[in-house]
């Protein structure tokens, strides 16, 4: 029988983390996250607008998604999301724009 995860619960969990991690040294604090994948959200004309980061998969998969400030967790259909600072959304923006406008080089 698989267990019930407290979706809420994990979620504040891995806020809190973040915003500590994240108080630090970012770039560091970066390498610790080890996204597992991100996906840019670019406007029409190639404008970085924000980003999609998966940080869990494969039980509760969980992303930081600075488009829409916020962090959200789902296992299967269930879904919990709580929304994030604006200045932890500015720090992951600036460090995945970087690369962003980057690669593009």
């Amino acid at each position: 029988m698989t267990e019930k995860i407290d979706l809420g619960k994990r979620i504040d969990s891995i806020n809190h983390d973040i915003h500590v991690g994240a108080s630090g040294d970012f770039e560091k604090f970066m390498e610790e996250l080890d996204p597992l994948e991100w996906q840019y959200i670019i406007s029409s004309r190639g404008d970085y607008l924000g980003c999609i980061i998966v940080i869990e998969s494969g039980g509760p998969h969980t992303i930081i998604d600075t488009y829409r400030r916020e962090i959200r967790t789902t296992w299967g259909s269930e879904e919990v999301s709580r929304e994030i600072s604006g200045t932890l959304t500015e720090m992951f923006d600036d460090f995945f724009r970087y690369i962003f406008e980057n690669q593009l080089e």
